[in-house]
């Protein structure tokens, strides 16, 4: 479905991409309701992709697949614990003082908006449902999918530079982008992006596929994998992020 929806938002398959967002709500509601831990899988390729199917807006925020998602999986988890889906003391202990931090700079004018406070209670929601489910979650089949839902990502961010689709819009408004070997701007070479930090996340899951190297018996699966490497190489040398190569490169 993810690798389905960057085609349509490109334009090269025509189909109601609104058709597809209710399709994949639909089927990853399911598998939540099915069995929770499916939540934690799923969840790198909704946070690095949602932006494609469009932001809603829903008492004054504007919500992501990921939004609705997370607070989905959080209120099954509420309705099948019940009273036994206690919390850390830590956790709320730090949640509170995070609030207090944001309330903190509101207060001075800083910050203009609520919407600092409503990520971190996503971040919470993100740990406290971790902690619950951490007994079920195979930490590898989570790193497998992470390395999938980057792959996917990153075919998006080379097919929109080339497609003149500059991600940084948050909209997938078409804008100009001419290369000039003449007058070259590093601005204009750096492929773009809905996240500044998804090249952290490309070393992330490079160093991932590189840690399963040494568990595919297969030859077929080795070579697979060692492409999926260097083209996760490749793609932080395409994203401009010095960073992220010079860590890659030390590590």
């Amino acid at each position: 479905f993810f690798l389905l929806s960057i085609f349509i938002f490109l334009g090269n398959i025509p189909f109601n991409l609104s058709l597809l967002t209710i399709i994949i709500l639909l089927y990853s509601s399911f598998l939540i309701i099915l069995k929770n831990e499916y939540f934690f899988y799923l969840i790198p390729a909704f946070i690095l992709l949602s932006p494609i199917f469009g932001s809603y807006n829903l008492f004054g925020f504007n919500l992501l697949l990921t939004d609705y998602i997370l607070f989905f999986s959080f209120i099954i988890l509420i309705s099948r614990y019940g009273t036994k889906f206690s919390l850390p003391k830590q956790s709320i202990y730090l949640f509170l003082i995070l609030i207090s931090f944001v309330g903190f700079h509101i207060l001075f004018g800083n910050i203009i908006n609520f919407k600092p406070i409503f990520s971190l209670t996503e971040i919470m929601l993100i740990y406290w449902i971790f902690i619950k489910l951490k007994a079920k979650i195979d930490l590898d089949k989570f790193l497998k999918y992470l390395i999938y839902s980057v792959l996917i990502a990153s075919f998006l961010m080379i097919l929109s530079f080339y497609n003149g689709i500059n991600l940084n819009d948050f909209s997938g408004d078409s804008s100009e982008l001419i290369l000039n070997k003449s007058d070259y701007n590093p601005s204009i070479y750096r492929m773009s992006f809905f996240y500044t930090n998804f090249p952290l996340i490309l070393s992330f899951a490079l160093f991932s596929a590189i840690y399963f190297l040494r568990n595919f018996k297969s030859k077929y699966l080795r070579i697979i994998n060692i492409i999926t490497i260097i083209f996760l190489a490749i793609s932080i040398v395409f994203s401009g992020n010095k960073t992220a190569m010079l860590s890659v490169i030390l590590v």
